[in-house]
């Protein structure tokens, strides 16, 4: 396995995975209420709506991919390589967010 740089404890990353999950369950509160004003409009669609929906289910996926390769970089000493487990990610302030970095803006999440 690469040697990383990036190890810490996993106690430190689970909390970034709780908040991680909580700006997931924010995103989904926000889609449930568009999903609403969609489906009480029947005769328009909400591209932005469409569009927070994919983003969370791709945040979702994210979020899955994050912890099978986070559960590869676990050392003996109980450190794990968040940084190294980020490798599998596509969406750059989830990225960010999981490494522990700051976010300045996720208008553009992509690479």
């Amino acid at each position: 396995m690469p040697s990383g740089q990036g190890r810490v404890p996993v106690a430190e990353v689970l909390g970034r995975m709780a908040r991680e999950l909580e700006l997931l369950a924010g995103n989904m509160a926000q889609v449930d209420a568009l999903l609403d004003q969609v489906l009480a409009e029947a005769h328009t669609v909400d591209h932005v709506a469409l569009q927070q929906v994919d983003r969370l289910r791709q945040e979702t996926e994210g979020l899955q991919h994050f912890v099978e390769a986070l559960a590869t970089t676990l050392h003996p000493d109980g450190s794990c390589d968040p940084v190294l487990a980020t490798r599998v990610l596509k969406l750059r302030a989830q990225v960010l967010r999981l490494q522990g970095q700051a976010v300045e803006s996720a208008s553009n999440d992509l690479w």
